[in-house]
């Protein structure tokens, strides 16, 4: 669980700087759902969602990042089958879990009548395909090595 802690503290600290950030959070948590199953993948996405919820600015409403990602967790676990049959299956499935997170998102912002912003939400898709189809292989590939070593 070391990655999601670093991996919401930048989120949390140097993510927000930039314009447009890919969710590097969607992609490890969809790593691990993966690699490792869909009761693991469920429980790393809750974990890091209600960490990211609490890290200052943290998630509104409440809660929201937790459920986004642990669904994003399982839906890791769901593509476990199919995802090394293409070369865009990594991209595809980064893509389907930052879609789940932004739609969620979307629909928080809704509920509390704040501005939609669309185009942002479609740009940080973009991004974590890219970034998916660049670290989804090797972070699996690495997850499953430390599994067998008992260290995950």
């Amino acid at each position: 669980m070391a990655f999601a802690l670093v991996g919401v503290l930048l989120a949390g600290t140097v993510l927000p700087r930039f314009p447009l950030a890919p969710d590097l959070l969607a992609v490890l948590v969809v790593s691990v759902g993966l690699s490792a199953g869909p009761v693991t993948g469920a429980a790393a996405g809750l974990a890091v969602g209600w960490l990211l919820d609490l890290v200052p600015p943290g998630g509104q409403p409440l809660g929201a990042g937790a459920i986004s990602y642990l669904l994003v967790g399982l839906l890791g676990a769901a593509c476990a089958r199919w995802w090394r049959t293409s070369a865009l299956a990594p991209a595809l499935i980064a893509a389907a879990a930052a879609t789940v997170v932004q739609v969620i998102r979307l629909l928080g912002r809704a509920a509390l009548g704040a501005p939609l912003p669309i185009g942002a939400a479609l740009g940080i898709v973009v991004l974590t395909a890219l970034l998916g189809a660049l670290l989804l292989p090797p972070l699996v590939v690495w997850q499953r090595r430390l599994a067998v070593r008992r260290w995950a």
